[in-house]
This record gives C-alpha cells, sequence and structure tokens, in this order.
C-alpha cells in the first residue's frame, strides 16, 4: 500500500528526511518534510520550497502550525472532538501511546523582544513525544490531501455475522479449531 498523503518530521535529522522524501516523491509516493512552527502561522500548515542554502533545494516543506494543532490534539484528549476516537479498548492497552501523547503542554515564556509567547514543551523529558507530533502531522497530512474540506463522521463499522456451525467455530478457510 501507498500512503495518499504523508508528511515525515524533518526536525532531527534534516538532511536524512529530505533525502527520503525526494526518494519517495521520485518512486510517485507523496511524502514530503514537515517541521513545527515556532511562531503562529495563519493557517493549520504553510507550504514553501526549500532555498538553494539547504540540503534540497526546491523541495516542499510543510510548517505544521504548532498552537494550532496541539490544540487540536488536546481537544481530542479531552473529549471535545466526537468524529476521532483515541481511545478504543481499555486504556492500559495504550499506555506508550497516550503517554506521549500527553507530555507536552503550554508553557508561558518571553521572546528575545521581551513579548509574551506560548512555547509547547515536554512535561517529562525522559519521555518521547514522537506519538503526538506524528498525530498533528498526519492531522495536517489529512488537511492537505483534502485540501481542507471537512472528512465526514464515519459510522461503526457492522459486525460480521457468524455462520452457525455444527461443532463449534471454524477457521477462515472452513476447518474446525
Amino acid at each position: 500500500m501507498r500512503p495518499a498523503f504523508a508528511l515525515a518530521d524533518s526536525g532531527y535529522r534534516p538532511d536524512g528526511i529530505y533525502e527520503f522524501c525526494r526518494d519517495c516523491v521520485q518512486n510517485g509516493m507523496q511524502v514530503w518534510p514537515c517541521k513545527g512552527s515556532n511562531q503562529a502561522l495563519e493557517s493549520d500548515y504553510k507550504q514553501n520550497r526549500l532555498g538553494p542554502n539547504t540540503a534540497m533545494p526546491g523541495m516542499w516543506l510543510f510548517w505544521v502550525d504548532t498552537v494550532r494543532s496541539q490544540l487540536w490534539l488536546e481537544r481530542q484528549l479531552h473529549g471535545e472532538e466526537s468524529q476521532y476516537s483515541l481511545h478504543d479498548g481499555s486504556l492500559g492497552d495504550h499506555q506508550d501511546f497516550l503517554e506521549q501523547l500527553l507530555n507536552d503542554a503550554p508553557v508561558d515564556a518571553l521572546d528575545r523582544h521581551n513579548n509574551a509567547t506560548e512555547n509547547w514543551e515536554r512535561i517529562n523529558t525522559n519521555i518521547p513525544n514522537d506519538f503526538r507530533d506524528a498525530r498533528r502531522y498526519a492531522y495536517v497530512a489529512m488537511l492537505v490531501a483534502t485540501r481542507g474540506a471537512e472528512i465526514a463522521e464515519r459510522k461503526a463499522a457492522p459486525t460480521p455475522k457468524r455462520a452457525a456451525v455444527a461443532g463449534g467455530m471454524r477457521r477462515p478457510d472452513g476447518r474446525p479449531w
């Protein structure tokens, strides 16, 4: 399977990510580098071409608005988004995933001009936040791929009917267990 559209976080070791994305694009896959913005954007993301003094001049780079995407994820974690569920099953089944999702928080700070800013930082530096970043970047990839169109809420998938089988359950190929 090929992704319809994907973003790869290029904040750490960007040269390798740029090369990976270039290879994907050359093989017909829509995989592009992205980074979280350190300042507010006018929309959820901004798309720029990398300049001549970069490792991959001309490559598209998607800047993800950190504050907007962090707040989007916070609404999901606190039950304010009905469209997307993060907790199918017990919370224990998803402990590592949820710990990473919960490991960022807004921190008030001052910029170099002494203006108030809000930055997102890890709460516990011993726990990564990679799943949180991946979820935010997947959200922006969806926005790019759908050109910002609303995604219809999914209805619950129908439960497949099981045929009554004499002697109990059967394997998918029809043989008894």
